[in-house]
């Protein structure tokens, strides 16, 4: 199974959409027993009926409009991660693990292999059989053939399994995946991995094994509203698709160039260029050998998913997500902790070697403000703005920065000196006009001085303020636009910052009074 972002466009017929309503309401259980949601041209909805070792959701359903009942039921047991017949490269526990056909030489010290370099053989399909960073290349005029090293960058090429896994073949050339210019005409035969040399992954097709890369974009908006399909017309001269919502109402899908595409485009380009090595050349986009080195694996999937299908979602009650797309809130609930703030919430997920963070500020704020700061120190009794870690966030053009006020003995403006340290950053308006912003740090390195060292498990203290700009410079926050809390950089914990009871605790807006002019990380 291949997962990935490509897209085509073809044309799409225009018709006005009719969607489905979802309430919450009381249902008869003597007439209908264990029903959770009611289905009679609408959906009615009462989990109040099922009890408290069962929940309300759909079975095998797919979309957002099943058409029939819902009854209460044992929480889904999760997929099991491990799977068997894998091929060269992937991990196993013994030999049969793998796949005898493809991974002839069994497990060998936890990881499949296939045929080394210069071995003769013949299979069907027999890239599949090679081990990791070689292809399979036929004798002259024979069935039989053996497996070489993939070709280098700018090498000739027929077919992408020749190419480095984070590499493809087009217009007879290994290209680095995402390195096309939208615009660009290019011609390649094999999908579907030629395709993501474009920018965007997107393509049109333009002729006969002849493409342009494009980047299209929702006209009137990322999941805006609509009724008719011509309501979500793209750039490009695409065209695009209005469907309906858990919310009820109907919005465009998305295209490959809105927003909420960056974060799932991004995560597979790093994949490509980086851990995709470890697999076979037809396999690097396979779950298997994802799940086994992709540490973001799991993100990905989530974000892509979200993007993919994110009408569903706009708008919606939680509680309807949980029963028509169980397995995707599922996901959106776990392995994140979280803090409320007031005005926002500070996400983040602790991984093997990094944490990301995701600031989401309330679209209030982001209207009637100007920046908010969020920050991190080694726990004390007495709060205070020294030996601080910032991250500040511009609310109308994004812009971040990162601060330090290490080494103060008393309270003062923080140094945007900080060296960058931060291994990827984002920012996007979600639809409901909340503005999220996501770094990704790494765990256990710090620069002396500059930044504080993140440890998984470990006990921080958080500070966080919000304010204005006036002539360039951060103003003063007003009295309750602050607070701090503790907080556990485990992805399991919940808390809730507290708001100090007088100014000379906690005094933000001193040390965020930066210039506007400093420079961006």
């Amino acid at each position: 199974a291949f997962l990935g972002l490509a897209k085509a466009y073809w044309t799409i017929e225009d018709t006005s959409i009719s969607c489905p309503q979802y309430t919450e309401g009381s249902i008869n259980q003597t007439q209908y027993p264990n029903t959770c949601v009611l289905y009679d041209g609408k959906y009615t909805i009462d989990t109040s009926v099922c009890e408290a070792n069962k929940i309300c959701y759909y079975t095998d359903s797919a979309g957002i409009n099943p058409q029939m009942n819902a009854k209460c039921q044992q929480k889904p047991s999760p997929p099991e991660p491990f799977e068997s017949g894998r091929y060269p490269g992937e991990k196993c526990s013994t030999s049969d693990d793998c796949d005898s056909t493809y991974a002839p030489n069994g497990c060998q010290n936890g990881i499949c292999k296939g045929f080394p370099k210069e071995q003769n053989f013949t299979r069907d399909n027999p890239n599949f059989a090679c081990d990791p960073g070689l292809f399979f290349e036929f004798y002259e005029n024979s069935t039989l053939g053996r497996c070489v090293d993939q070709l280098s960058d700018g090498a000739s090429c027929t077919e992408s399994y020749q190419c480095p896994n984070s590499h493809v073949c087009v217009n007879s050339v290994c290209t680095e995946v995402g390195s096309v210019k939208n615009g660009t005409t290019i011609k390649f035969t094999d999908l579907p991995f030629s395709n993501y040399a474009c920018d965007h992954f997107a393509y049109s097709a333009i002729g006969n094994e002849t493409f342009t890369c494009i980047a299209p974009v929702t006209l009137a908006g990322q999941a805006a509203k609509c009724t008719t399909n011509s309501d979500c017309a793209a750039s490009n001269d695409n065209n695009g698709t209005c469907t309906c919502g858990l919310s009820g109402g109907s919005f465009c899908l998305l295209q490959i160039v809105d927003p909420l595409y960056d974060k799932p485009n991004n995560y597979l380009k790093d994949w490509l260029k980086g851990n995709a090595k470890k697999c076979n050349t037809a396999r690097r986009l396979s779950r298997p050998c994802q799940r086994d080195y992709w540490e973001n694996y799991d993100e990905y999937q989530y974000y892509r998913y979200q993007a993919s299908v994110y009408p569903w979602f706009k708008n919606a009650k939680d509680e309807f997500i949980k029963i028509f797309q169980h397995t995707y809130y599922e996901l959106e609930h776990t392995g994140w902790a979280n803090e409320t703030l007031k005005d926002a919430t500070l996400q983040w997920q602790v991984l093997i070697d990094r944490v990301t963070f995701n600031l989401t500020v309330d679209s209030g704020i982001v209207s009637d403000y100007d920046w908010y700061g969020v920050a991190l120190k080694e726990p004390s009794d007495k709060v205070s703005m020294i030996e601080g870690d910032y991250v500040v966030v511009m609310l109308k053009n994004h812009s971040m920065f990162h601060m330090n006020t290490f080494g103060y003995s008393s309270s003062g403006r923080p140094q945007n000196d900080t060296a960058p340290v931060f291994i990827g950053n984002s920012s996007y308006v979600l639809g409901n006009g909340n503005l999220l912003v996501s770094w990704t740090r790494e765990l256990g390195t710090a620069i002396p001085k500059q930044t504080l060292e993140l440890k998984q498990g470990a006990n921080y203290t958080l500070l966080y303020a919000f304010g204005k700009v006036e002539y360039g410079i951060l103003e003063k926050h007003e009295k309750n636009n602050r607070g701090y809390g503790s907080i556990l950089l485990s992805s399991d914990f919940s808390g809730k910052a507290s708001i100090p009871d007088d100014d000379s605790a906690l005094s933000t807006c001193s040390l965020l009074a930066l210039l506007f002019f400093q420079a961006a990380f």
